[in-house]
């Protein structure tokens, strides 16, 4: 059974407001096993657009927006949301999703899509895919059809890196090839002991 109350809150009373106004884009559930064991998982669709600035107004959100962007996205509304949360009390965390966000927009100018990762590395949350393929491993495929950007991430705590088994995409032939395209992103499948 899952548990579908909202778990996640910032210390930021605007964070939360942001959260709740945007229902969709953090879908936070709990699942505990018969044996007691715990899981929060939590599904992410980072829009491709910054918060709204009209959102902002009069707001300090320097201790939130990334270093190098002028904006807040909605990935560091997930992170102020997650700097709350206690990862190390035993239960297993699954944040995975469309985070809109990749290493490479970061080149030539750095727009601090590194500074999301590092976040999320520091909370103790590792990409699953990232840590398994050695590296980034590009999901989005643009209207000009190049598939470059890794948009997606299955960020894990230590006890579920500890269970992953394997982390991969589903073939970009079976999601790109067939007419209408199933998505412009490869879902990420991750199986864990």
């Amino acid at each position: 059974p899952l548990e579908t109350s909202s778990f996640l809150s910032s210390e930021f009373d605007w964070v939360n407001a942001i959260h709740r106004e945007r229902p969709g884009w953090i879908v936070e559930c709990q699942v505990v096993r018969e044996t007691g064991e715990r899981f929060h998982v939590i599904s992410v669709h980072s829009p491709a657009f910054a918060v709204p600035k009209q959102s902002l107004e009069g707001l300090d959100v320097s201790v939130v927006k990334l270093e190098n962007n002028p904006d807040v996205w909605f990935t560091e509304i997930l992170w102020s949301l997650l700097c709350q949360a206690d990862m190390g009390d035993g239960t297993n965390w699954i944040v995975g999703g469309d985070f809109n966000s990749s290493r490479l927009f970061d080149v030539p100018k750095d727009h601090g899509n590194g500074q999301v990762v590092e976040r999320m590395n520091s909370l103790g949350l590792v990409d699953g895919l990232s840590r398994e393929s050695g590296g980034a491993v590009p999901t989005f495929q643009h209207s000009s059809g190049s598939v470059d950007h890794q948009l997606d991430y299955v960020y894990l705590n230590e006890p579920m890196l500890e269970r992953l088994a394997r982390a991969t995409v589903l073939p970009p032939a079976e999601v790109f090839g067939p007419t209408p395209r199933l998505s412009d992103h490869l879902p990420v499948l991750c199986e864990f002991a």
